[in-house]
């Protein structure tokens, strides 16, 4: 079960999250994100941030979860984005392209994913080697 930040739940089996996750890794992987690289996850919504944050680890990527932008000024959290970036070396930050109450931060290169459904292609299983 996902609860939304507006309340609203929605239902997602485990085989669909698994498919999620796997989808989510193969885009990294697609985008030349590498195994080890440390990006930053700016969720806008807890299923993104799910999906985004285990899809990463599939992948062997370092996930780094900038804070929540909800009840801080675009400014305030600007800089305590930057900041976690910083301490942490993330070179990218991953997020979906309806920024919704995400402004934007920069410089940073950004790696747009939005869809957290089925890959493309059908279920994508990624082999350790592929990793």
């Amino acid at each position: 079960m996902i609860v939304g930040d507006d309340g609203a739940t929605r239902a997602r089996s485990f085989g669909e999250l698994v498919v999620a996750i796997e989808g989510f890794a193969a885009r990294l992987v697609s985008r030349g994100i590498r195994r080890g690289e440390r990006v930053a996850i700016a969720a806008p919504d807890p299923e993104y941030m799910v999906v985004a944050t285990l899809g990463a680890l599939r992948a062997g990527v370092v996930p780094v979860v900038l804070p929540d932008p909800s009840g801080r000024s675009p400014e305030v959290w600007r800089a305590e984005a930057t900041e976690v970036m910083r301490a942490t070396e993330a070179q990218r930050v991953i997020r979906p392209s309806t920024r919704g109450s995400l402004p934007p931060l920069g410089e940073v290169r950004e790696q747009l994913i939005d869809d957290l459904g089925e890959h493309p292609l059908g279920p994508v299983f990624l082999a350790p080697a592929a990793l």
